[in-house]
């Protein structure tokens, strides 16, 4: 019974993965300590899928740094509420 447990440990096919079901801890993971769980083992083929490649949730190292660093200022809290009021 996983009721009322932060998180889990599940198998995403035979690799071991943690499932959070925590909102304090998500956020922990997705903002707060993002830098020490970006490397999340999923390989995207540039080849295949340029865009999808670009994407910060699936780079790595040098790259995804560069990436961040170059989203960082356009995601501020004034400009995300400014956004969400005018859709």
């Amino acid at each position: 019974n996983a009721q009322g447990l932060p998180y889990l440990g599940i198998f995403n096919m035979r690799q071991p993965a943690l499932l959070l079901r925590d909102t304090d801890l998500i956020r922990k993971v997705l903002v707060t300590e993002f830098n020490k769980f970006h490397d999340n083992g999923i390989e995207i083929n540039e080849e295949a899928d340029p865009i999808l490649a670009k994407n910060p949730f699936f780079l790595k190292g040098d790259r995804w740094k560069i990436v961040r660093a170059q989203l960082t200022p356009l995601l501020t809290n004034a400009k995300v509420s400014f956004l969400c009021k005018s859709a």
